[in-house]
């Protein structure tokens, strides 16, 4: 089973944070336990350790219930960077502004949309988001729009300006 990869972060990131804000909050809790000690002075009693309803069990209960909302939480963050970030192209290789062929391939990936336009025309990918579309250079000045949308209704455009020159006749 491969990690789950988003930028950097991994499954077992995710499993080793959880992990360390368990052991934090348990340590943080008992410290606390302990410490009541100090804040109220001496208590000579014989019934098990309880200092105002606090138990060693009252502690581990409320740390697991922490740790367990925290990873909710986290965990339903990470589900939205999706919903966070919004569409998102990626050109592959981005061609020069000034260029002496008159069709040229603009190729890249696309993540997060439901449909991708180039200067106002429909163009599609594959399963994994990648698309490869020709666009035929006018003379002089072209300007190429990329608009991804997704289904959220959020759009973002990339623009890419290009010069056309006719090779010269030697």
């Amino acid at each position: 089973m491969s990690p789950i990869i988003y930028k950097g972060i991994t499954l077992r990131n995710i499993l080793y944070y959880a992990c360390v804000l368990t052991v934090s909050c348990l340590f943080i809790g008992y410290a606390l336990f302990q410490a009541r000690f100090l804040l109220t002075g001496p208590v000579v009693t014989l019934s098990p350790i309880i200092y105002k309803g606090i138990t060693l069990r009252s502690i581990l209960y409320y740390a697991c219930v922490l740790t367990v909302s925290c990873l909710f939480i986290g965990y339903a963050l990470f589900q939205a960077r999706f919903l966070l970030t919004g569409p998102v192209v990626t050109l592959i290789h981005s061609p020069q502004t000034v260029q002496s062929e008159r069709l040229i391939a603009l190729e890249g990936s696309a993540e997060n949309i439901v449909y991708l336009t180039l200067n106002g025309r429909q163009i599609y990918t594959d399963k994994n988001g990648y698309f490869k579309e020709a666009l035929v250079l006018e003379n002089g000045y072209t300007v190429a729009t990329l608009q991804a949308h997704d289904r959220y209704g959020r759009s973002r455009s990339y623009t890419q300006e290009f010069v056309y020159t006719s090779p010269s006749i030697e």
